[in-house]
């Protein structure tokens, strides 16, 4: 990796992100895989029927599935014979469908509606979304998920008023045009976390950017006709328990008193889908009877006859208690030389709502990683600049005491004060480094770190050489190097040995250093400045920074909403 690091600046242009050309022939060859020219031609009710049964799906899943595959027949039975792509404009299926953690959503999206889209739009004419990186990478097999923003080019700040959605003539016009004109069907997951404004803004610039190819009325786009630029099929996935948006009072559940035209009107777009689908049949845990019926009888309302007569059996109970760990447990196992209680767990997810105990776990998870893997752990403290002018009687000592202290990445540009890092740590990106693969809450395991010219001899010794250490740096390091999951794009240039300095490297060749997924994480520096109060003596002030920092910290600690639609189920 060493040759890797010295040419990764002068290759970084021959580096190309995967195109819509390469998706398409991926998707359509996988496709082509799972379905046959048999069930292709009877269409889209036999091509269905086959992905269900190759993805093991259940009756109560199937059912949920015919809600589209039926329509798109339909509309196939009235083309001309022969004929297997179907219309890109006409509405013929709005579909919302809910359910548990476990009941299989993801599973059909990505097993049955993504390829069964494919077979009769082509990738080019299927967009998936959901409200979160973590969460669009969750249901981006066969063709890449984007978030709610990202698909529609949004930025997070970008306001959300109808008056300022409308695209002019331009770039980022074209670019919406070429995404969005083709399209046959649009799949929203983890829906109950997209505020009510934000799916108002999805389904307006549908409509907006389709108007002129389909010769639509932009201003009936929240008609049953023409609500999401008429794209034939739409379909919504979530859990009505799950965490609600930042903040509550933007969810499409939230009382409409007070609220926004636009939030309005994105409940009333989400109230008028045909279909409503409640999955009802668990598809995870289904060998673990006892955790089924617990995660059953939490979602079961107390206001209800089910909930009295669904109390928690003994041995559900004991279950809940089985899973407490004391302190003085740890320390009569320690004392008496059994196996601590907490052996084991250092891949254990720990989170939580407030950022203050999250950076505590932070610390946990990091400190329990490193002594599992064995390796030197390296505290990281972030580069504050100053960007308010103080008055003369606050000392800048206590100002750069308490910036690092504040424990919510989210006032500050989500980069952490202190990061804490091994070799060997499973992390999770807080900055997009290399869209569109290597984003922000993409997950991975931390390869290799290039520490700074300038870093003590006395570190880089302890860092190489030692085992169980924990080292605070001096300097941020140069470079992170993160093997991303499930994930071959070569983001680094491949490096020849010898033999084929002329040719270029060989992936047969042993020698040759091909570096798969591997991404290479530099000091990030906020892009906007961050402000948050700091209490000096009696007074409070607002102090403004810009933040310098590794942009990485442990995936095993996060606040709710990063950890929601995850399987958090370690071994």
């Amino acid at each position: 990796m060493e040759r890797a690091r010295l040419q990764e600046n002068e290759h970084a242009d021959e580096t190309q992100e995967t195109t819509g050309d390469a998706i398409e022939l991926a998707a359509s060859a996988a496709v082509a895989e799972l379905v046959s020219l048999a069930d292709l031609d009877q269409g889209p009710g036999a091509v269905a029927g086959q992905l269900c049964k190759a993805a093991g799906l259940n009756v109560d899943q199937r059912r949920c599935v015919a809600l589209y595959a039926w329509p798109m027949q339909q509309a196939l039975n009235n083309r001309p014979p022969g004929t297997r792509d179907l219309p890109r404009h006409g509405a013929i299926a709005r579909v919302a469908t809910f359910g548990g953690g476990g009941c299989g959503k993801s599973r059909i999206i990505n097993e049955v509606l993504t390829p069964l889209s494919v077979a009769f739009y082509k990738a080019k004419g299927l967009l998936k979304s959901a409200p979160s990186n973590k969460a669009s990478r969750v249901i981006s097999k066969y063709v890449p998920a984007k978030t709610v923003h990202a698909s529609n080019k949004l930025q997070g700040n970008t306001s959300l008023r109808t008056v300022n959605l409308r695209v002019p003539h331009g770039d980022r016009r074209k670019g919406l045009e070429r995404l969005f004109e083709p399209l046959g069907v649009q799949l929203i997951d983890e829906v109950p976390m997209v505020a009510a404004k934000l799916l108002h803004a999805d389904a307006y610039l549908k409509t907006h950017i389709r108007a002129p190819a389909y010769k639509l009325d932009a201003s009936k786009y929240f008609t049953k006709e023409e609500c999401w630029g008429a794209i034939p099929i739409v379909g919504l996935f979530g859990d009505h328990l799950q965490l609600p948006p930042v903040p509550p009072e933007n969810s499409l559940f939230a009382p409409l008193e007070g609220t926004s035209d636009e939030h309005k009107a994105g409940v009333a777009l989400f109230s008028r889908f045909w279909d409503c689908y409640e999955l009802t049949t668990a598809y995870r845990f289904k060998n673990d009877d006892v955790l089924r019926g617990l995660l059953a009888k939490m979602r079961t309302p107390k206001t209800t006859e089910a909930h009295k007569e669904g109390k928690l059996t003994p041995k559900e109970w004991q279950a809940l208690l089985d899973t407490n760990v004391t302190e003085k447990q740890v320390q009569d196992a320690a004392e008496s030389g059994r196996t601590d209680p907490l052996h084991n767990t250092h891949d254990w997810y720990q989170a939580c709502y407030s950022w203050s105990v999250v950076c505590m776990a932070t610390v946990i998870r990091s400190v329990q990683s490193a002594r599992a893997s064995q390796a030197p752990l390296l505290i990281v403290q972030a580069l504050d600049y100053l960007r308010t002018k103080l008055s003369s009687n606050v000392n800048v000592r206590d100002v750069a005491e308490q910036a690092p202290a504040h424990p919510s990445m989210n006032d500050t540009g989500r980069l952490p004060g202190f990061g804490l890092y091994h070799v060997g740590m499973e992390v999770r990106l807080t900055q997009s480094i290399d869209p569109p693969k290597a984003v922000t809450d993409a997950t991975g395991i931390i390869a290799d770190i290039e520490l700074s010219p300038q870093e003590p001899r006395h570190n880089v010794n302890a860092f190489r050489h030692a085992t169980a250490s924990t080292i605070v740096l001096q300097h941020l390091p140069t470079c992170i190097y993160v093997r991303l999951d499930e994930n071959k794009t070569e983001f680094l240039p491949p490096m020849p040995c010898a033999d084929h300095a002329g040719r270029g490297a060989q992936r047969c060749c042993r020698e040759c250093s091909v570096h798969d997924g591997i991404v290479a994480a530099k000091p990030f520096t906020n892009k906007r400045a961050w402000s948050i109060l700091l209490t000096i003596g009696d007074h409070e002030y607002k102090v403004s920074f810009k933040r310098k920092q590794m942009p990485l910290t442990t995936s095993k600690a996060s606040t709710l909403h990063v950890l929601q639609g995850s399987t958090a189920a370690p071994d």
